[in-house]
């Protein structure tokens, strides 16, 4: 049945954003191009590839953390922001926000 979707791509200053009210997590995007897959629910992302100024940024009760890189690859649980694998190449830049006993952190 295709009643759901399946996979997307978007190409020219693409932006996935959470809707408001969404869960914690859900995953911001941004790239040049950016191609996502779902799960068979056809709503919950499965796996999204981010080519050419490429960003992924979560949010949640720790604060926000964000991945910058030429490339990003990743792969989510069922819920569509689990991140289970992540690959980034070619200027990756890592930034962590601070917790009660670390500051923030900026990783190359």
């Amino acid at each position: 049945d295709d009643s759901t979707m399946k996979y997307l791509e978007l190409q020219g200053d693409a932006q996935v954003a959470p809707v408001p009210g969404a869960p914690a997590g859900q995953p911001a995007m941004n790239a040049d191009k950016l191609t996502v897959a779902f799960h068979p629910d056809g709503v919950s992302m499965q796996h999204a590839t981010l080519t050419g100024h490429a960003k992924l940024s979560t949010t949640d009760a720790a604060g926000s953390r964000s991945i910058q890189s030429t490339w990003i690859d990743l792969f989510t649980g069922k819920d569509g922001r689990t991140v289970t694998q992540l690959t980034a190449r070619d200027q990756v830049l890592v930034e962590i926000p601070a917790t009660s006993t670390t500051p923030a952190r900026a990783i190359r």
